[in-house]
């Protein structure tokens, strides 16, 4: 079974070890240490690793449900599908990539 995390969570805890990366690689210049690499290079990745989870964050496209659902239903692979109509409907929407979202109106 897949298991998801949330997205802004791990953004956030990134940007608290990027801050972090930051704010020691200034001690250690300040202080002129050879561990200043070693921060900025971690600040660095921090950056790459945001800019990753940015670019594979995708908006779900708006869709009238109740439209699509009638659509559907009212479709030749519906109608002379034989399969039970739940599965049918569900395997239906799951390929098309719809995400069932629990919403209180």
């Amino acid at each position: 079974m897949a298991k998801y995390i949330d997205a802004d969570k791990l953004i956030a805890e990134i940007e608290r070890l990027k801050k972090e990366a930051r704010k020691n690689a200034l001690i250690a210049q300040d202080n002129n240490t050879p561990v200043c690499a070693l921060w900025s290079g971690k600040e660095l990745i921090c950056t790459e690793i945001l800019d990753i989870i940015t670019s594979l964050q995708q908006e779900l496209p708006e869709a009238d449900l109740e439209k699509e659902v009638v659509k559907f239903v009212q479709s030749k692979e519906f109608i002379e599908s034989r399969e039970s109509p739940v599965l049918l409907t569900a395997r239906h929407f799951w390929n098309k990539g719809y995400i069932a979202r629990n919403e209180k109106k």
